[in-house]
């Protein structure tokens, strides 16, 4: 089954509306990670992306889709091994 639209919130705005996550996700949406705090994903070390993805994912479960989209479109080549590494798809598009 094909996702009507994927929606990545920003994570603060998913954990205090969890009810609206849940909406989008039943009404057929893919819901990703669009990370935390919305700082450009390159910028990041292994760890900070690490925890960015990890906190976002918490927030959006169990609704979450292993799918990111970067802050800005922006990444790095580390950023997208690490992405791989973490077993993310970051190559979701608009």
């Amino acid at each position: 089954m094909w996702a009507k639209r994927q929606r990545t919130p920003l994570q603060p705005q998913a954990q205090a509306h969890p009810d609206l996550v849940a909406r989008q996700a039943r009404t057929g949406h893919a819901i990703g990670n669009h990370t935390w705090g919305h700082v450009p994903f390159g910028d990041l070390t292994t760890a900070g992306r690490r925890s960015e993805l990890e906190r976002t994912a918490r927030a959006t479960a169990p609704y979450g889709a292993r799918l990111f989209r970067p802050p800005w479109g922006q990444q790095s080549v580390r950023s997208r091994v690490d992405l791989r590494r973490f077993g993310w798809d970051g190559q979701s598009q608009d």
